[in-house]
């Protein structure tokens, strides 16, 4: 008795999946677990992340007075680019920076300013 193949079977459509092309022999599992470890070396660990770094970012930003394109400024927040497209002029994206918004054709550009800092009032001594 001819076996038939399920391609056959599906009028040639193939119903494999990516698993499917998995070695899961003992050497094909050693080789998949090797590429892991190595990807996971790719992909920078939450503790080793900068948490200072939007605050920099901001701030250099604000001291070139560069504008920014909205993929560019929510890259540096790590925010989608949706997110920033809705806000406008004035909204404050950390304590202390505010972003100016301007429009040139399609493109919207983004200027964060750093805001000046409250004056520390002096505790009233007793008379």
């Amino acid at each position: 008795m001819a076996t038939t193949d399920a391609n056959e079977e599906a009028g040639g459509l193939s119903f494999r999946t990516p698993m499917d092309a998995i070695d899961t022999s003992p050497r094909g599992r050693d080789a998949l677990a090797a590429l892991a470890q190595f990807a996971a070396t790719l992909v920078p660990q939450q503790s080793a992340l900068d948490p200072l770094a939007v605050a920099r970012g901001l701030a250099e930003a604000a001291a070139l007075g560069a504008w920014l394109s909205t993929p560019e400024l929510a890259q540096l927040l790590g925010m989608a680019p949706g997110t920033v497209r809705g806000w406008g002029t004035g909204h404050r994206p950390r304590p202390g920076f505010a972003l100016e918004r301007r429009k040139e054709g399609n493109a919207l550009w983004w200027r964060v300013r750093a805001e000046a800092k409250a004056k520390k009032r002096k505790a009233e001594q007793p008379a």
